[in-house]
């Protein structure tokens, strides 16, 4: 059976199909596959709809957290305690409840008093669940989520790096304006500054297909012909869908850094498009086209950014992945991409990392061969402890998010005088945390210079 299924096995079958149907619709299949397409005027069409040709692609991307970021409420997606369950913070004794399977919470409104809110979505499967209902025109994140690791509920003040004391609704938040753009394909708010309504809308609920390999329409009209899809054994790259391993290195981070890196609309007043016709970036696009990273030195009116980052401008929170690779001389003077680690349809789906390279060096390795031979005289630990894996060392963990700390994708030297002269964690502290900096700078400056 593999035999039967291998290339050169479908390359033969391609070929007699085209002999088949004759040199002139070969001709006219030819000449349209090398006609330029326009992906960004294609319709979505639904993951489901990519299922009948790429089962199994299909299959490793439902097992993904991503399928699961935004989900109608439902018995399958809601995952916090809602038989009779109560939380007290604040003061306010909030209930999570259900009905003939809908699910409520009683909790503190805008105005100060106790109100039942419907859920209608959920956001998030992996470690944090959060609730969305709708009030009128408007879908509201309430501030109160479930720690599905933990098993307990939890208010978002405490969730966040925010100060103690803050407002009861301080992370109720507008979905429609905020949690849309990443955690859905092809956001649409829909908001008419006029009558300042929301008329929101996705392409589909969560993380799907068409988020990484741009809208569908016209990939599957165009391969209903048959003689098309032979040709394309032969042909290879299909110009009516994107393919993220075949984009520039720069295209490729910016696939991820859409949602792994948080941005500003460019120019800030282009946010009136963002709001009004929707998130205008497809996958493949120049991401910076329509959008700027937020930096340690971006300004905002009334939210101080710089406190997302550590002094020396690495990030200090999850979300800003896209802002680390950027950062890392691996992209800068090097081919890593995001892809070099990571696969969304490969590897276990808790950090959709290929299950050969989530102990180990081979990743960092295929690069820095000369390491290989001798891994313990670069890292002056033992080959086989945590101290001689690189990411402890080059990516340590000093990011905070959704109730854990991550690591930093700022693929960096570790320098753990200038780290800690920058007021920052350093590599070397994080796991002697018997030592001070100054033992770690002294016996850097040892070991490495």
């Amino acid at each position: 059976m593999n035999r039967l299924l291998s290339l050169p096995f479908l390359a033969g079958l391609a070929l007699l199909a085209l002999l088949f149907v004759g040199p002139i619709a070969v001709a006219r299949v030819a000449a349209e596959v090398g006609e330029a397409t326009d992906i960004r005027r294609a319709a979505y069409v639904q993951s489901t709809t990519c299922r009948r040709c790429h089962p199994d692609h299909y299959d490793s991307w439902y097992r993904t957290f991503h399928r699961t970021m935004t989900q109608p409420a439902g018995p399958e997606a809601v995952l916090g305690d809602f038989n009779g369950a109560s939380y007290t913070f604040q003061g306010v004794t909030s209930r999570f409840f259900q009905q003939n399977a809908r699910y409520f919470i009683e909790t503190l409104n805008t105005q100060g008093q106790l109100q039942t809110f419907e859920i209608a979505m959920t956001v998030g499967s992996r470690r944090v669940q959060q609730y969305v209902t709708r009030i009128g025109d408007r879908h509201v994140r309430l501030p109160l989520a479930w720690n599905i690791e933990e098993r307990r509920w939890f208010h978002l003040n405490g969730g966040f790096l925010h100060p103690d004391g803050s407002d009861f609704n301080t992370h109720t938040a507008l979905w429609d304006a905020n949690c849309i753009f990443c955690h859905n394909v092809k956001a649409r708010p829909g908001y008419d500054w006029n009558t300042q309504v929301f008329n929101s809308g996705v392409a589909q609920l969560g993380i799907a297909c068409e988020a990484c390999h741009g809208p569908g329409e016209e990939h599957i009209t165009r391969n209903a012909n048959p003689v098309r899809r032979y040709f394309l054994y032969l042909e290879g790259r299909d110009p009516t869908i994107i393919s993220p391993l075949e984009l520039s290195q720069e295209q490729q981070v910016q696939v991820c850094g859409h949602c792994h890196g948080q941005r500003l609309p460019a120019p800030l007043g282009r946010i009136e498009e963002f709001l009004a016709v929707g998130d205008p970036y497809t996958a493949g696009d120049d991401l910076n086209a329509y959008t700027t990273p937020i930096w340690h030195d971006s300004k905002l009116e009334g939210i101080d950014l710089s406190l997302r980052f550590w002094p020396d401008g690495t990030a200090r929170l999850s979300a800003y992945e896209y802002q680390g690779i950027l950062q890392s001389k691996c992209f800068t003077d090097g081919e890593i991409t995001c892809n070099s680690c990571h696969t969304s349809h490969g590897g276990s789906p808790h950090g959709m990392i290929r299950e050969e390279d989530r102990r180990g060096n081979g990743r960092c390795l295929a690069c820095h061969a000369e390491l290989a031979a001798d891994v313990g005289a670069h890292t002056r630990h033992a080959p086989d402890s945590s101290g001689s894996l690189c990411y402890e060392c080059h990516m340590p963990r000093l990011a905070y998010g959704v109730m854990t700390i991550h690591r930093s994708h700022r693929i960096e030297i570790p320098d753990p005088g200038a780290h800690t002269e920058a007021g920052r964690p350093n590599a070397c502290t994080n796991c002697h945390l018997d030592k001070s900096p100054v033992w770690a700078a002294q016996r850097a400056r040892e070991w490495w210079g």
